[in-house]
């Protein structure tokens, strides 16, 4: 009865550690707005902060100066907002080591210098919003370093210098357009950006060397895809598409309307109202070791949809879906990274199930996937995503994972 009694005060001694280091049911989280000055015009940023760590967490966090993993920058597709796809975002945030995870966007760029407008503006200024939205919650980018830029102003009254902060490196993270941004960020900041995963990417797909037929082929592919994603509104998939449609309006719309304002406050351009248009030509930029290097990286991910039509796995040269094979993977990288390839890099070529917004549908999949393959999933098991309270049938549907890994 003794033995008993002392086994019985270890467990539920033990328990409560466990319990106590758990992260919590109810994830932090904060969204902001910022007004932005860059390049001669005026503009605004949005961002959504999660933190899921437990109080045990930020005290050994504190303790030893880091966090328990590198924290995430999500970049959204083109003109999503950040609250879009919550479901995969806090299923990632919640399995991640670190338990920190941003999602920076920005009206697209248009200012004075032609060489800071669309995406190479946006490079500095989503990480001029992320180190300083970081700060105010203790947090620090490794060896961050701002690039050699028009200055960045930050316009909000509400964010103050922060307390000691700890550091992290980061895992950046991109889905579409968002891929070829998690890109440009890992190789403009490569003290600071570890890991790379790009999710149904944007950047491997040659539009053709004609800059006036670019946009509108891409443009008729996206419009393709997007009545392919429409018809999930017979499969129970109403919530996501909706979800994902919405999010495309208010992004462009929302940015044509502040153009207007934009030119009446500095840097007038009547150009500047079409400006979403170049955020549609940027996502036909074709990326590899010749403009954006990665050589630095520890382990790069690319996952493509099964039944993606605007980015499909056909582009990665994989033939099978069901099968990437190792010869498939190599020509991949051996083409698009050849640099990290040759460094060392983990790099790993997969198909999952789904169009575009396969990582809606299918968030357990993509989460499980993404953090793995980067060495990111916290205590080696992935945690399912919670279900909405109507009990999405979606969340549940069981996919294989097609991969190729070296």
């Amino acid at each position: 009865m003794k033995n008993f009694v002392i086994f019985l005060t270890i467990g539920l001694c033990a328990h409560s550690l466990l319990f106590a280091a758990d992260r919590p049911e109810r994830l932090f989280s904060e969204s902001g707005a910022f007004s932005v000055r860059f390049n001669g015009d005026w503009l605004k940023s949005y961002y959504k902060f999660f933190d899921a760590r437990s109080d045990t967490e930020k005290k050994e966090n504190a303790q030893s100066g880091r966090l328990s993993g590198a924290a995430i920058i999500f970049f959204h597709g083109h003109a999503q907002r950040p609250d879009n796809a919550d479901e995969f975002i806090t299923s990632l945030v919640r399995n991640s080591k670190s338990g920190v995870l941003i999602i920076p966007v920005c009206d697209t760029p248009y200012g004075s210098d032609p060489a800071w407008r669309g995406d190479a503006g946006k490079d500095v200024i989503l990480m001029e919003v992320v180190r300083r939205v970081f700060s105010t919650h203790g947090i620090s980018l490794q060896n961050y370093k701002a690039l050699a830029s028009p200055k960045v102003e930050i316009e909000d009254a509400d964010i103050r210098p922060s307390r000691k902060d700890i550091t992290t490196p980061v895992l950046a993270m991109g889905y579409s357009h968002g891929a070829i941004l998690a890109r440009r960020c890992a190789s403009r900041y490569p003290a600071t950006v570890e890991n790379l995963v790009q999710i149904c990417p944007a950047g491997y797909i040659h539009w053709g060397d004609n800059s006036c037929l670019t946009g509108p082929k891409l443009f008729a592919s996206f419009s393709w895809e997007s009545m392919r994603i429409g018809t999930g509104y017979f499969k129970g998939e109403g919530m996501e598409v909706t979800s994902a449609g919405w999010g495309i309006v208010r992004g462009v719309g929302g940015d044509c309307l502040r153009s207007a304002g934009s030119c009446a406050l500095g840097g007038f351009n009547p150009l500047k109202v079409g400006r979403p248009l170049r955020d549609i030509k940027e996502c036909a930029t074709l990326l590899d070791d010749t403009n954006f290097p990665v050589g630095h990286l520890k382990s790069i991910t690319v996952l493509f949809g099964e039944n993606d039509s605007l980015f499909p796995y056909r582009a990665a040269g994989i033939t099978d879906p069901k099968s990437v094979s190792p010869e498939e993977a190599v020509r991949f990288f051996q083409k698009f990274y050849p640099s990290a390839m040759k460094n060392g890099a983990h790099l790993s070529l997969k198909v999952l199930p789904g169009n575009h917004i396969g990582l809606q549908i299918y968030p357990n999949e993509y989460v499980a996937t993404a953090l793995t393959s980067a060495g990111e999933e916290r205590n080696g098991a992935i945690m399912p995503a919670k279900l909405h309270p109507e009990d999405d049938a979606q969340s549940k549907k069981t996919a294989f994972t097609n991969q190729q890994s070296f």
